[in-house]
């Protein structure tokens, strides 16, 4: 059940994508809040909208590859991810909005305020994930087991995606009684195929 329904939703094009988007709350500053990674969708920042729309018009979107947004087999690079957030701007009429970038989504935050700083009111990075898999190091390596960071892997993703959803999430969520936040996470880690996640890692650029 959601805390807060949307105001507006729709669908816009990017790179011939479809992009699936919310708006929450009707007045105040444009707040943009960036996905962090394909491996979820927009409910990531399910605790943050509802307090957050009271201030601000607060806009979310599915990343290509998950949540209701298209499912392109390439263009995963940083720069259609910037055109991504750039076409959600303009189809939710924010000229200028504050962006929340958090983890890998500092990319498309930093590069969208360096090439439209008009548009752009602050930059909020957070935890940010400038570089790809420093823990994993060796992506497509085969080997004969994978233990611990080695799962951050395309040939593991492939075998067995949910065990690594499950290690990486276990990971990011380590507090005790994180276990609603690891079950949702593993559960929108589904709506992407692994092939498509490693995409994302392989066209990083």
């Amino acid at each position: 059940m959601r805390a807060r329904n949307p105001d507006r939703e729709g669908l816009t094009d990017s790179g011939g994508v479809p992009i699936f988007w919310e708006q929450h709350g009707t007045t105040g500053p444009a707040v943009l809040l960036v996905p962090p990674w394909q491996i979820v969708d927009s409910r990531i920042w399910k605790a943050q909208v509802s307090y957050l729309a009271r201030y601000f018009r607060v806009v979310t979107y599915d990343p290509p590859g998950n949540g209701r947004s298209g499912r392109p087999a390439t263009g995963f690079d940083h720069d259609q991810a910037a055109a991504d957030a750039l076409a959600v701007l303009d189809a939710t009429g924010a000229d200028r909005a504050s962006l929340v970038c958090f983890s890998r989504g500092t990319w498309q935050g930093v590069l969208l305020a360096a090439r439209h700083p008009e548009r752009v009111d602050r930059l909020v990075l957070i935890a940010t994930a400038l570089a790809e898999g420093p823990r994993a190091p060796g992506f497509h390596d085969v080997r004969a087991q994978y233990r611990g960071w080695e799962q951050f892997n395309a040939n593991f993703w492939a075998s067995d995606y949910r065990a690594f959803v499950e290690f990486f999430f276990g990971e990011m969520y380590p507090e005790p009684h994180s276990t609603k936040q690891q079950e949702d996470a593993i559960g929108w880690a589904m709506g992407i195929t692994p092939q498509r996640l490693a995409a994302t890692i392989d066209e990083a650029k």
